[in-house]
């Protein structure tokens, strides 16, 4: 239906004659407008009214059954009540009075049937109103509904646009280390140069730099991706666990997101292990902040059916966490354990860093 042709219904309908409203304004009006159905009293005239009593009158029962009792009694009391009768058989005076209703029938049946046909056609024109107002209101909800899902659709495309683009943004990080813009050979580096889908809040690879207990504290060379040695640690402690990196995320300090691998065994530098956490350590390092998560490897036996932190013993974390308390303090540098938290918490943590890989470094 058209917006005119539309426009030209509602009016009709809720006989308006303002011709500056708007579809909504049109709309708003048709749906607080209250179509009446039934007698308009008020406009109907004294004969009209008589017409409707008698006609009502004239087809029920009461009618008959009066009438029958009137002509009994008319024809008793003249045959058997008085010697003298007033109306004697054959009854002409009874005879006159019955013509002269039947002469006043035909008109009051034509004033009847004239009646019926207007109440008639006001109901008609009542349900015809009431039909076309359902059918525009139908109309109008199903345009809106085509308009909300056209728009949610339209979003829906740029997301998944975005989301391609991110992809492929990616993608050619991944691929575009072959030559700088003086055409020499690029060096691989690990924490860029892995596939995005490796990489998940649940299950990603961890690259190991450091391994249980050594005194040597290794780190990723950013520049070329490699390990380097940073110090040996200064306290007679040596690391708890296997330390690294999960490569593709960024975290607050700047540096790719710590991972601490626990495992049954030492695992060498530079080691890729497909890993889950479990849990979280964070800490402040410098007074900055300073996230370190506690994952397990899928292919240790020993370890791989933990899923939380607290399946473990507690010394394990208490052992984590008083390494990284004491493990600076001959450097005359202050670090704090603020708490160990669980999975959940490490799976957030490692989105976020995530997110924060593709902010910086792939937009």
């Amino acid at each position: 239906m058209s917006g005119k042709s539309k426009t030209a219904l509602v009016k009709k309908i809720i006989r308006l004659t303002d011709e500056n409203l708007d579809d909504e304004q049109l709309i708003h009006a048709l749906l607080e407008e209250e179509i009446y159905i039934g007698d308009e009293e008020d406009d109907v005239s004294f004969g009209d009214r008589a017409a409707d009593f008698l006609a009502k009158f004239a087809g029920s029962w009461l009618f008959i059954i009066s009438f029958s009792i009137f002509l009994l009694g008319w024809i008793v009391t003249n045959l058997y009540l008085f010697r003298h009768p007033f109306d004697p058989y054959p009854f002409i005076l009874l005879n006159l009075i019955l013509s002269c209703l039947a002469s006043v029938q035909a008109p009051l049946i034509m004033m009847s049937q004239n009646r019926q046909e207007e109440k008639d056609r006001k109901r008609m024109e009542c349900d015809y109103r009431i039909n076309l107002k359902s059918q525009i209101i139908v109309e109008d909800m199903h345009y809106k509904l085509d308009k909300i899902i056209a728009n949610q659709q339209k979003m829906l495309n740029i997301s998944e646009n975005n989301v391609s683009n991110v992809e492929k943004r990616s993608q050619i990080m991944y691929h575009k280390r072959k030559s700088n813009h003086e055409g020499e050979l690029t060096m691989a580096n690990i924490w860029h140069d892995i596939k995005p889908n490796r990489i998940a809040a649940d299950d990603f690879i961890a690259v190991i730099e450091i391994e249980k207990g050594s005194k040597n504290k290794y780190e990723l060379d950013k520049e070329t991706g490699f390990i380097i040695l940073d110090r040996i640690l200064h306290t007679s402690t040596h690391y708890p666990a296997n330390y690294g990196f999960i490569p593709r995320t960024y975290a607050d300090d700047g540096d790719p997101l710590d991972v601490l691998v626990l495992c049954s065994e030492t695992i060498r530098p530079m080691s890729l292990v497909r890993c889950h956490p479990i849990g979280v350590i964070t800490m402040l390092d410098g007074g900055k902040l300073d996230e370190k998560i506690i994952a397990v490897p899928f292919d240790d036996p020993t370890y791989n059916e933990y899923q939380e932190l607290s399946e473990l013993p507690k010394h394990v974390a208490d052992e984590m966490g008083h390494f990284f308390t004491v493990y600076k303090s001959l450097e005359r540098k202050e670090t704090t354990v603020n708490e160990t938290m669980g999975a959940q918490a490490a799976r957030e943590i490692i989105d976020k860093c995530r997110e924060n890989y593709i902010e910086k470094y792939c937009k």
